[in-house]
């Protein structure tokens, strides 16, 4: 039976989005304790909701930052764009997206 898998060149889109909406969210509940105006509840929400979107960025992350050929782990290079190749199984990419290879008439 086949796992469900994320491509990564759509994981890298719903990461980023859930990374930016985690880092949001700790601006926001530091504001709220700056401000003084806002209860412990509604800081200790929002951050506990931070906590949680960087939890599931990470959970994600380990799930679905695989070779859709292999389902072998990628490297995890700063620029995610810049991943060409698996280290296992040799796949090739392009933008993130698996290359297929043509296969040439002899």
């Amino acid at each position: 039976m086949k796992r469900f898998r994320i491509p990564p060149h759509i994981w890298v889109k719903y990461s980023i989005a859930i990374f930016i909406a985690a880092v949001a969210v700790l601006i926001i509940a530091f504001a709220c304790y700056e401000s003084g105006s806002y209860s412990d509840g509604t800081i200790i929400f929002l951050t506990v909701v931070a906590l949680i979107l960087m939890i599931l960025f990470l959970i994600g992350d380990i799930l679905f930052w695989r070779c859709p050929r292999c389902g072998a782990p990628l490297k995890r290079p700063i620029m995610r764009n810049t991943v060409k190749s698996c280290y296992y199984c040799g796949a090739k990419f392009e933008n993130l997206k698996l290359v297929k290879k043509e296969k040439e008439d002899l």
